[in-house]
């Protein structure tokens, strides 16, 4: 059987990331380096929101209903 990938939220990053899911929420998370730009996919509605960020983060996950996320030269909490 051949899988077929279908693009579920075309957000136009530049170069997408770090994808997590939420079991909690429920959503799928991740970053665009380059644009400094965090994405949040709901599969409930479909709606996708975005965030800015202080950092090009390449990577993330949740400490303590916070993000941590690592950058080329820092790591920090959002």
């Amino acid at each position: 059987m051949m899988l077929s990938p279908e693009c579920v939220a075309p957000t136009g990053c530049m170069l997408g990331e770090g994808p997590m899911w939420s079991e909690t929420e429920g959503f799928l998370w991740w970053v665009d380096i380059k644009r400094a730009k965090l994405h949040r996919y709901n599969p409930r509605t479909g709606n996708t929101r975005r965030y800015d960020l202080p950092i090009r983060a390449s990577t993330i996950t949740l400490h303590e209903g916070r993000f941590l996320m690592a950058g080329d030269r820092e790591i920090g909490l959002f």
